[in-house]
Parts: C-alpha cells; sequence; structure tokens
C-alpha cells in the first residue's frame, strides 16, 4: 500500500488511492484497517446510520450526523506516503460498510487535497 492513514500519529489503515479526480482534489480507493483502527471505527459507523432526512436539526442536518462531524473534526486524521511524507489534506474520511454488510473491512477512504502540486509526484505524475 502507498498510503497510510494516520489518527493522532498511530497508523488506524491503509490504501493505494487508486481512484483520483484532481479537477475535483479528491482521492479514494479502499481502505485497509489495523488493529488500531479500532478505536475510531464506531466514530466512522455512525456515518452510516446519520442519514439528513431522519429528525433535522436547525441547520437540516439529522442529530447523529452533527455527532458524528463533531467527532470527525476532532480526530487527527493525516495520509502519509509510504517515503515517510506526510501530505496536506483539506479532509479525510473513512466510508465504513462493514457492519451493513455483515463483512470485517469494507471500508473505502476519500481525501479531499488541499495542495495538488505535491500530490502529483506521490500518485504517479
Amino acid at each position: 500500500m502507498k498510503f497510510e492513514i494516520r489518527c493522532n500519529d498511530a497508523v488506524i489503515g491503509h490504501s493505494d488511492l487508486e481512484a483520483a479526480d484532481l479537477g475535483m482534489g479528491i482521492l479514494h480507493g479502499e481502505f485497509l484497517p489495523t488493529a488500531a483502527y479500532e478505536g475510531v471505527r464506531p466514530i466512522f459507523q455512525l456515518f452510516g446510520d446519520a442519514s439528513p432526512e431522519s429528525a433535522p436539526s436547525k441547520s437540516g442536518e439529522s442529530a447523529k450526523l452533527e455527532a458524528f462531524r463533531a467527532q470527525v473534526e476532532e480526530l487527527d486524521l493525516e495520509v502519509w506516503h509510504r517515503s515517510g511524507e506526510n501530505l496536506p489534506v483539506a479532509e479525510v474520511h473513512i466510508h465504513d460498510f462493514s457492519a451493513e454488510l455483515g463483512l470485517e473491512s469494507e471500508c473505502q477512504v476519500e481525501v479531499h487535497i488541499l495542495d495538488r502540486a505535491s500530490w502529483l509526484p506521490f500518485l504517479g505524475y
């Protein structure tokens, strides 16, 4: 795997970020969790239960979606290349469908990049 996803300096998973929409500044791919991911898995599983249509608040989001966003904001999520380079990101989101699908590791990661030029060498461009 080319990239490590870290949370508070712990590697929580790996990905090749095999799909890219550089125009939109979004990379995504399969997320292979490590044992350290179990500490944050419940946060990302909240997203599956958080439907904007269910019990919207004043902001139009459900209470679960608001809780999810608040908890993710508290995480220090980073993306590191296997070479040891910490790459600039605006946001990292893990789509954890393991509970819905009954699989242990059915997850995807989506990365919103800050500086496309800094990412190009690590994406093979």
